[in-house]
């Protein structure tokens, strides 16, 4: 768990300064979460949804009220997340195996920087740059590891009334690490963010992100993916005007080239202090309840030992 926090606040602040670095090699398959969160307007987690790593479709709920945005402010997209995974508990501090991802990992950092524009009526367009940190106990393994930036298109939201909001982003993934070239990958997600707020003055909200994705590719390994869904649903309330409490699910289907289709479902809890809707921090601990076959990243049994701790970061304008 020290190995993960230093982690953390290490990665936080040198991820912008870091130069180019080796091109990722995971099956392509892109941020398990939500990108943002519907009370953020601008996209969600993952989570990202953004998820969720962690999803940052359970960082929703009501927050202190924000001062007002100049003009050109409430038009531009900035923002910044980090997820900062440990290893999962029963696979840490294991140094004979880098063949498996989970073998003797005890930190995985996912850090994201999106920069872009929309207008009063909704549109939307940002990029963003994503750039992974794994740990191992064998320092051999330890490294950078980049991933294929991003365009994300917004769109004016499908429903919005005082309690509820339906939104949706497109989002291309652009080639660029030595892997996605040399296999021809083009990958392409699209978020449908709800989020429902209940009557009083308690601050309880649910919110659900529903993100289909798309590989094409020149060629496939057995196991690459031909297609994804993940499903977040989260529960929040407000214990104070500064903090929240939450707990959901986190549902992941993968379609593979030729290996059996995979399912996986995670329960988590969340504890957020936050500064606004926008700006929080706060841990999460992610638990598999079912498991079927395999999903990139994901636990491979519905057992305590595949379970996870992790500090989410988020700081949008």
């Amino acid at each position: 768990m020290k190995t993960m926090v230093q982690a953390a606040f290490v990665v936080s602040f040198s991820i912008l300064a870091a130069g180019p670095l080796p091109a990722q090699e995971a099956t392509p398959v892109a941020p398990a979460a939500a990108e943002e969160a519907t009370t953020s307007v601008d996209t969600g987690g993952s989570k990202d949804v953004g998820a969720p790593t962690a999803a940052a479709a359970a960082n929703t709920a009501v927050a202190p009220t924000q001062p007002p945005k100049s003009s050109i402010l409430k038009n531009i997209i900035l923002g910044y997340k980090s997820y900062n995974d440990s290893g999962r508990f029963g696979f840490q501090n294991n140094s004979e195996s880098k063949a498996d991802a989970d073998q003797g990992r005890n930190y995985k950092g996912k850090h994201e920087v999106k920069l872009g524009a929309k207008t009063d009526s909704g549109w939307g367009l940002y990029g963003q740059i994503t750039q992974y940190r794994y740990e191992y106990d064998n320092a051999e393994f330890t490294r950078w590891s980049a991933s294929d930036p991003s365009v994300t298109l917004l769109h004016p939201a499908f429903m919005e009334e005082s309690n509820f909001r339906m939104t949706g982003s497109l989002r291309y993934y652009v080639p660029f690490t030595d892997r996605t070239k040399n296999k021809g990958v083009k990958q392409v997600a699209y978020y449908l963010d709800s989020n429902f707020k209940f009557s009083g003055d308690r601050g309880d909200e649910i919110f659900n992100s529903f993100n289909p994705r798309l590989f094409g590719a020149d060629k496939y390994a057995p196991s690459d993916s031909r297609a994804k869904i993940e499903d977040i649903t989260s529960y929040t309330r407000k214990i104070n005007s500064w903090s929240r409490w939450g707990l959901g699910q986190w549902t992941q289907f993968e379609q593979h080239s030729e290996t059996k289709d995979g399912l996986t479902v995670d329960a988590f809890v969340q504890y957020d202090v936050m500064y606004n809707s926008k700006t929080f921090f706060g841990p999460r601990i992610f638990a598999p309840v079912f498991v079927n076959n395999t999903v990139y990243d994901a636990p491979r049994a519905a057992t305590w030992d595949n379970a996870y701790f992790e500090i989410y970061v988020q700081a949008n304008l």
